[in-house]
C-alpha cells in the first residue's frame, strides 16, 4: 500500500505504519500514475542512499515522517513504467 506525500514524484510505501519506505518516481511518462491512497501496488526499483537533509530537500515534514526517512538513510528510485495497481 502506499501513502501520498505531497511532494511531487515520490511518496511513502508500506507494510505498516512504521515499515515504509520513500519511493521516488524517476522517468518520463505521464506525470503521475493515477492511484489513491490505500491501495495496493507492486514495482521494480533501485535502492538510492541519501545523506543528511535529504527529508527536508524532498519536503517531508516531521508530521510526515522526516525522523524515520532521515535513520533509513535509504529509499526506492522507481520507474514511473514500472509501476503497477494491484
Amino acid at each position: 500500500m502506499y501513502q501520498w506525500i505531497t511532494q511531487t514524484g515520490a511518496r511513502f510505501a508500506r507494510q505498516k505504519e512504521d515499515n515504509r519506505i520513500w519511493v521516488r518516481l524517476t522517468g518520463s511518462g505521464e506525470s503521475e500514475p493515477r492511484l489513491k491512497a490505500g491501495k495496493q501496488l507492486s514495482f521494480t526499483g533501485e535502492m538510492a542512499s541519501h545523506g543528511p537533509g535529504f527529508a527536508r530537500r524532498v519536503g517531508v515534514t516531521k508530521a510526515e515522517g522526516a525522523a524515520q526517512l532521515r535513520d533509513l538513510r535509504w529509499h526506492l528510485e522507481v520507474s514511473r513504467d514500472k509501476v503497477r495497481r494491484g
